[in-house]
């Protein structure tokens, strides 16, 4: 059996409905849902929740009494799963109808321990963005890609629910659990990789793209890779000491800016109109140093990505 673990916090309803359905209607139908509302106050989401419980045994339904954040939130859910694999998804992301199949074929072909997959963004309305289609698929790729960022996106894990166990789960890491996660996995010698398609539609919402916290977030990855070149993990008080910073409240600002505009250029891009990703490309280019590097970065991975690795 497969546990999907959810966490959900304050997304809109029906959105929300359509995020467990898209799970409850994969091919592969021996699944559990393990969803957690982190928002205790949240009525309207508890009766949605409740309502789809009730009408699928499969969906298990918890409340946090408190606000937890994700990282706990999805250890309690890992303490509560009872199946043999792990897989993740966000509660406002869809997953395509043959995932966790195709997935979980390619865990056992490959021999691998973690797998994610490719993904189509889609805008708070459903309309696609811009997709993500090149990314390593084999062991060898994500080692070396993983010295530039994160190379399975976390909403499409499939994961030997050892694995969880011999980590002990995620760790405290502000908005990049996932990328620590995977990297301990690798130092402790799992095989991981993607499935070479599209698996989940990713949504991007207007609070994502701009949040306040994608800077901190970058300081973390720059942590986390350093690290990683040198064959170790990240310690706790590493981390603890990095969390402790205050950010420099203008670069972070202009770091959401550049995010913004990336993803403006990344959809014109998408649809083709060319002359429109002039503008937000040049102002880009002056808008992040870390920004840029967090370009680079993107770059370097597709290009690992290009050699079938």
């Amino acid at each position: 059996m497969i546990s999907v673990i959810m966490g959900i916090y304050r997304e809109k309803p029906e959105i929300l409905s359509e995020a467990v359905y898209s799970l409850l209607k994969q091919s592969y139908q021996d699944i559990e849902i393990i969803a957690i509302l982190d928002d205790p106050d949240n009525i309207q989401l508890q009766n949605v929740m409740q309502d789809i419980a009730a009408a699928d045994t499969r969906v298990h339904f918890y409340v946090n009494e408190t606000n937890m954040g994700l990282t706990r939130t999805l250890n309690k859910a890992l303490t509560l799963s009872q199946g043999e694999y792990i897989a993740r998804m966000d509660a406002d992301d869809i997953s395509l109808p043959e995932r966790i199949k195709t997935q979980l074929e390619f865990l056992h072909d490959q021999n691998m321990d973690i797998v994610g997959g490719n993904l189509q963004m889609i805008a708070e309305d459903g309309n696609p963005i811009y997709s993500i289609r090149k990314l390593p698929s084999k062991s060898k790729g994500i080692k070396k890609g993983l010295r530039y960022g994160q190379v399975i996106p976390h909403p499409t894990w499939l994961v030997r629910k050892e694995v969880y166990q011999s980590l002990g789960g995620y760790r405290e890491v502000p908005q990049a659990e996932d990328y620590d996660f995977l990297i301990r996995a690798i130092l402790q010698g799992y095989r991981c990789g993607n499935v070479p398609s599209t698996v989940l539609k990713y949504r991007m919402t207007t609070s994502s793209v701009s949040r306040s916290g994608l800077y901190k977030q970058y300081q973390c990855m720059r942590l986390l890779s350093h690290n990683y070149r040198k064959r170790r993990a990240t310690t706790m008080d590493q981390i603890n000491v990095l969390k402790a910073q205050v950010p420099n409240h203008e670069k972070a600002k202009r770091y959401c800016e550049a995010n913004i505009l990336l993803n403006q250029l990344l959809s014109q891009m998408e649809a083709g109109t060319y002359i429109r990703m002039l503008k937000p490309g040049v102002k880009l280019l002056f808008k992040s140093p870390s920004y840029l590097d967090k370009i680079w970065r993107f770059f370097r991975l597709s290009q690992l990505a290009s050699r079938d690795y």
